[in-house]
Protein backbone atom coordinates (compact mmCIF):
# COMPACT_ATOMS: atom_id res chain seq x y z
CA UNK A 1 0.00 0.00 0.00
CA UNK A 2 1.31 3.46 -0.94
CA UNK A 3 1.70 6.02 1.84
CA UNK A 4 -0.22 9.29 1.20
CA UNK A 5 2.12 12.28 1.26
CA UNK A 6 0.95 15.54 2.83
CA UNK A 7 2.63 18.94 2.50
CA UNK A 8 4.42 20.77 -0.32
CA UNK A 9 7.61 20.11 -2.16
CA UNK A 10 10.39 22.68 -2.06
CA UNK A 11 9.60 23.71 -5.63
CA UNK A 12 5.95 24.27 -4.82
CA UNK A 13 6.87 26.43 -1.82
CA UNK A 14 9.22 28.52 -3.93
CA UNK A 15 6.49 29.05 -6.53
CA UNK A 16 4.00 30.16 -3.86
CA UNK A 17 6.55 32.53 -2.29
CA UNK A 18 7.34 33.96 -5.71
CA UNK A 19 3.66 34.61 -6.43
CA UNK A 20 3.18 36.32 -3.06
CA UNK A 21 6.25 38.50 -3.65
CA UNK A 22 4.96 39.46 -7.10
CA UNK A 23 1.53 40.37 -5.75
CA UNK A 24 3.12 42.41 -2.94
CA UNK A 25 5.29 44.29 -5.45
CA UNK A 26 2.21 45.07 -7.53
CA UNK A 27 0.37 46.38 -4.47
CA UNK A 28 3.13 48.72 -3.23
CA UNK A 29 2.46 51.47 -5.83
CA UNK A 30 -1.26 51.31 -5.07
CA UNK A 31 -0.60 51.68 -1.33
CA UNK A 32 1.78 54.56 -2.03
CA UNK A 33 -0.78 56.37 -4.17
CA UNK A 34 -3.49 55.82 -1.55
CA UNK A 35 -1.18 57.13 1.18
CA UNK A 36 -0.30 60.24 -0.86
CA UNK A 37 -3.96 60.89 -1.61
CA UNK A 38 -4.81 60.57 2.08
CA UNK A 39 -2.09 63.07 2.98
CA UNK A 40 -3.29 65.45 0.29
CA UNK A 41 -6.83 65.22 1.64
CA UNK A 42 -5.49 65.89 5.15
CA UNK A 43 -3.55 68.90 3.89
CA UNK A 44 -6.64 70.19 2.06
CA UNK A 45 -8.60 69.94 5.30
CA UNK A 46 -5.88 71.87 7.15
CA UNK A 47 -5.96 74.66 4.63
CA UNK A 48 -9.75 74.89 4.56
CA UNK A 49 -9.78 75.40 8.31
CA UNK A 50 -6.98 77.97 8.12
CA UNK A 51 -8.74 79.73 5.26
CA UNK A 52 -11.84 80.04 7.42
CA UNK A 53 -9.65 81.40 10.22
CA UNK A 54 -8.27 84.06 7.83
CA UNK A 55 -11.83 85.02 6.90
CA UNK A 56 -12.99 85.22 10.51
CA UNK A 57 -9.95 87.27 11.47
CA UNK A 58 -10.66 89.68 8.62
CA UNK A 59 -14.27 90.03 9.74
CA UNK A 60 -13.19 90.82 13.30
CA UNK A 61 -10.42 93.24 12.29
CA UNK A 62 -12.06 95.74 9.94
CA UNK A 63 -11.49 93.83 6.74
CA UNK A 64 -7.73 93.28 6.85
CA UNK A 65 -5.87 89.99 6.52
CA UNK A 66 -3.59 88.74 9.28
CA UNK A 67 -0.25 90.49 9.53
CA UNK A 68 3.08 89.25 8.24
CA UNK A 69 5.15 89.74 11.42
CA UNK A 70 5.59 92.25 14.24
CA UNK A 71 8.13 92.16 17.09
CA UNK A 72 5.47 92.75 19.71
CA UNK A 73 1.77 92.30 20.36
CA UNK A 74 2.03 88.51 20.65
CA UNK A 75 1.67 86.11 23.59
CA UNK A 76 4.02 86.31 26.55
CA UNK A 77 5.14 82.73 25.93
CA UNK A 78 6.60 81.51 22.64
CA UNK A 79 4.27 79.71 20.26
CA UNK A 80 4.34 78.45 16.67
CA UNK A 81 8.08 79.09 16.48
CA UNK A 82 7.93 82.76 17.39
CA UNK A 83 9.84 84.13 20.32
CA UNK A 84 7.90 85.46 23.29
CA UNK A 85 5.98 88.63 22.43
CA UNK A 86 6.28 88.29 18.65
CA UNK A 87 3.23 88.01 16.43
CA UNK A 88 2.51 86.95 12.86
CA UNK A 89 -0.29 85.53 10.70
CA UNK A 90 -0.17 82.14 12.41
CA UNK A 91 -0.45 83.68 15.88
CA UNK A 92 -3.30 85.87 14.58
CA UNK A 93 -5.24 82.88 13.27
CA UNK A 94 -4.47 80.36 16.03
CA UNK A 95 -7.34 81.54 18.30
CA UNK A 96 -9.76 80.64 15.50
CA UNK A 97 -8.51 77.05 15.08
CA UNK A 98 -6.98 76.14 18.48
CA UNK A 99 -4.71 73.57 16.86
CA UNK A 100 -1.03 74.16 16.07
CA UNK A 101 -0.85 70.96 13.99
CA UNK A 102 -2.98 72.58 11.27
CA UNK A 103 0.05 74.63 10.20
CA UNK A 104 2.05 71.52 9.26
CA UNK A 105 1.56 69.57 6.02
CA UNK A 106 1.52 65.78 6.63
CA UNK A 107 3.47 65.20 3.41
CA UNK A 108 6.33 67.40 4.55
CA UNK A 109 6.45 67.63 8.32
CA UNK A 110 8.70 70.62 8.80
CA UNK A 111 9.41 71.64 12.35
CA UNK A 112 6.63 74.18 12.65
CA UNK A 113 5.27 75.49 9.36
CA UNK A 114 4.23 73.93 6.08
CA UNK A 115 2.35 76.93 4.70
CA UNK A 116 3.17 80.57 4.10
CA UNK A 117 1.12 83.71 3.54
CA UNK A 118 1.36 85.30 0.09
CA UNK A 119 4.51 87.44 0.25
CA UNK A 120 2.79 90.25 -1.66
CA UNK A 121 -0.04 90.37 0.87
CA UNK A 122 2.34 90.18 3.82
CA UNK A 123 2.32 93.57 5.51
CA UNK A 124 2.95 94.47 9.11
CA UNK A 125 -0.51 95.98 9.53
CA UNK A 126 -2.49 93.47 7.48
CA UNK A 127 -3.47 93.81 3.82
CA UNK A 128 -7.00 95.25 3.25
CA UNK A 129 -9.20 92.68 1.50
CA UNK A 130 -11.02 95.51 -0.28
CA UNK A 131 -7.76 96.38 -2.10
CA UNK A 132 -7.54 92.92 -3.69
CA UNK A 133 -9.05 93.13 -7.18
CA UNK A 134 -9.17 89.43 -8.07
CA UNK A 135 -9.75 87.52 -4.80
CA UNK A 136 -10.80 84.34 -6.63
CA UNK A 137 -7.37 84.23 -8.33
CA UNK A 138 -5.16 85.68 -5.59
CA UNK A 139 -3.39 83.17 -3.36
CA UNK A 140 -3.84 83.93 0.31
CA UNK A 141 -1.39 81.27 1.44
CA UNK A 142 0.25 78.21 -0.09
CA UNK A 143 2.52 75.26 0.59
CA UNK A 144 6.19 76.20 0.87
CA UNK A 145 9.43 74.33 0.36
CA UNK A 146 11.14 75.11 3.65
CA UNK A 147 14.04 73.20 2.13
CA UNK A 148 16.96 74.58 4.09
CA UNK A 149 17.63 72.48 7.19
CA UNK A 150 16.51 74.59 10.16
CA UNK A 151 19.14 75.43 12.75
CA UNK A 152 16.59 76.08 15.45
CA UNK A 153 12.84 76.08 15.97
CA UNK A 154 12.88 79.78 15.10
CA UNK A 155 14.41 79.19 11.66
CA UNK A 156 11.25 78.82 9.58
CA UNK A 157 9.49 80.56 6.70
CA UNK A 158 6.09 82.18 7.07
CA UNK A 159 5.64 83.56 3.53
CA UNK A 160 5.15 81.96 0.13
CA UNK A 161 6.22 82.83 -3.41
CA UNK A 162 6.28 81.11 -6.81
CA UNK A 163 8.70 78.34 -7.72
CA UNK A 164 12.09 79.72 -8.68
CA UNK A 165 11.88 82.68 -6.30
CA UNK A 166 15.15 83.08 -4.38
CA UNK A 167 15.06 86.57 -2.88
CA UNK A 168 15.90 87.62 -0.28
CA UNK A 169 19.40 86.29 0.33
CA UNK A 170 19.16 83.50 -2.26
CA UNK A 171 16.81 81.60 0.06
CA UNK A 172 14.73 78.84 -1.64
CA UNK A 173 12.53 78.11 1.38
CA UNK A 174 9.81 80.57 0.30
CA UNK A 175 9.03 78.67 -2.91
CA UNK A 176 5.75 76.97 -3.78
CA UNK A 177 6.43 73.26 -3.28
CA UNK A 178 4.63 70.82 -5.64
CA UNK A 179 4.83 67.92 -3.19
CA UNK A 180 1.41 66.38 -3.85
CA UNK A 181 1.69 64.40 -7.09
CA UNK A 182 3.38 67.20 -8.99
CA UNK A 183 1.29 69.98 -7.52
CA UNK A 184 0.34 71.62 -4.25
CA UNK A 185 -2.62 73.21 -2.52
CA UNK A 186 -3.34 76.93 -2.54
CA UNK A 187 -5.93 78.75 -0.43
CA UNK A 188 -7.37 81.80 -2.19
CA UNK A 189 -8.58 85.10 -0.80
CA UNK A 190 -12.20 84.35 -1.70
CA UNK A 191 -12.10 81.26 0.54
CA UNK A 192 -11.83 78.39 -1.93
CA UNK A 193 -8.96 75.90 -1.61
CA UNK A 194 -7.60 73.96 -4.58
CA UNK A 195 -4.86 71.56 -5.64
CA UNK A 196 -2.94 73.02 -8.58
CA UNK A 197 -0.19 71.48 -10.71
CA UNK A 198 3.20 73.06 -11.19
CA UNK A 199 2.81 75.38 -14.18
CA UNK A 200 3.70 78.80 -15.53
CA UNK A 201 1.18 80.20 -13.06
CA UNK A 202 3.09 78.82 -10.07
CA UNK A 203 6.57 79.77 -11.34
CA UNK A 204 8.58 82.95 -10.92
CA UNK A 205 8.25 85.00 -14.15
CA UNK A 206 11.47 85.90 -15.89
CA UNK A 207 10.34 89.51 -16.22
CA UNK A 208 9.11 89.81 -12.63
CA UNK A 209 11.98 92.10 -11.70
CA UNK A 210 10.75 94.88 -13.96
CA UNK A 211 7.50 95.23 -12.04
CA UNK A 212 7.22 97.34 -8.94
CA UNK A 213 6.15 95.57 -5.79
CA UNK A 214 3.20 97.41 -4.27
CA UNK A 215 3.54 95.98 -0.77
CA UNK A 216 5.50 97.60 2.03
CA UNK A 217 8.28 94.99 1.84
CA UNK A 218 9.31 95.82 -1.73
CA UNK A 219 13.06 96.18 -1.00
CA UNK A 220 13.22 92.47 -0.16
CA UNK A 221 10.69 91.14 -2.66
CA UNK A 222 12.72 91.68 -5.83
CA UNK A 223 9.75 92.32 -8.10
CA UNK A 224 6.12 91.35 -8.48
CA UNK A 225 5.17 87.99 -10.04
CA UNK A 226 2.52 89.38 -12.38
CA UNK A 227 0.39 86.70 -14.04
CA UNK A 228 0.81 84.12 -11.28
CA UNK A 229 -1.48 83.16 -8.41
CA UNK A 230 0.54 85.50 -6.18
CA UNK A 231 -0.24 88.57 -8.32
CA UNK A 232 -2.90 87.72 -10.92
CA UNK A 233 -4.22 89.78 -13.82
CA UNK A 234 -7.62 89.66 -15.52
CA UNK A 235 -6.25 87.26 -18.14
CA UNK A 236 -3.70 85.21 -16.20
CA UNK A 237 -3.89 82.81 -14.48
CA UNK A 238 -7.28 81.26 -15.27
CA UNK A 239 -9.97 81.50 -12.68
CA UNK A 240 -11.21 78.58 -10.57
CA UNK A 241 -12.79 75.80 -12.54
Amino acid sequence: MKRCQNGFTLMELLVVIGIIALLAAMMVPAFSIARDQARQTHCMSNQRQLSMAFSNYSTDWDGVLPRWWTPDGGPATSTLGLRAGQRDWAVDTLPYVQNEKLYICPSKPLLLRGYGINLWLATRDGFPVSDIRLPWKMAMFAEISGGRPPKSIYDFVDRSAPEGYLAPNNDPRFQFDPRHRGGAIIAFVDGHVKWLPSSEYTQWPRNAGKYLDLSDISPAAGGTPVGTYWWPTASSPPGPG
